[in-house]
């Protein structure tokens, strides 16, 4: 009896006589098997921060997304989505290799095309402009991060960054 949770089995069968055999070339023969068991877990988390706070109005500053994988398995499959506040221009996403971002208005989506090994983190930096006359003089940008398998804590697949924006001052302020 083979017990294999997961992984490729070689199977090889010899056979014999004690009489004499004029073919020997078919006494051997060999099969593989791939058996997939179920994935290890894995345990996602995400983390947001803001390179500036506060900003002034229209003050370019960066946001900075840390995905992790505390393992033990391997992530295959995950996405991150958030959504910036009304007047927060988004601009360029930096991404490792096999991450694919993109922005649809006020909306930005990064998708992964390879894995997220365990204890391993990938940094994505999203790029935004303040807004030039916020409505409230903060906001908030909420992000979410799902990936394929089983997630031993799913209390830190989110994460909320607040970012203060304080006036830009004018000429006459400055006097």
């Amino acid at each position: 009896r083979l017990t294999v949770s997961s992984g490729l089995v070689e199977n090889r069968v010899t056979v014999t006589t004690l009489s004499a055999d004029p073919i020997t070339d078919n006494n051997a023969a060999a099969a593989e098997t791939t058996i997939i068991g179920d994935p290890l877990p894995v345990n996602l988390s995400i983390t947001i921060d803001d390179s500036v706070d506060p900003v002034l109005t229209e003050e370019p500053f960066d946001y900075l997304i840390t995905l992790g994988n505390e393992g033990p398995g391997a992530v295959s499959e995950y996405a991150i989505t958030g959504d910036l506040p009304p007047g927060v221009v988004p601009g360029n996403i930096a991404a490792p290799d096999l991450v694919s971002c993109s922005v649809e208005g006020q909306r930005f989506i990064c998708r992964s095309e390879g894995l997220l090994p365990p204890n391993a983190e990938n940094l994505i930096t999203l790029s935004v402009t303040a807004p030039p006359e916020p409505a409230d003089l903060s906001f908030v940008v909420e992000i979410q991060f799902t990936g394929a398998g089983i997630d031993e804590d799913g209390s830190d697949n989110t994460d909320s960054e607040q970012t203060s924006v304080r006036l830009t001052p004018t000429a006459e302020d400055l006097e």
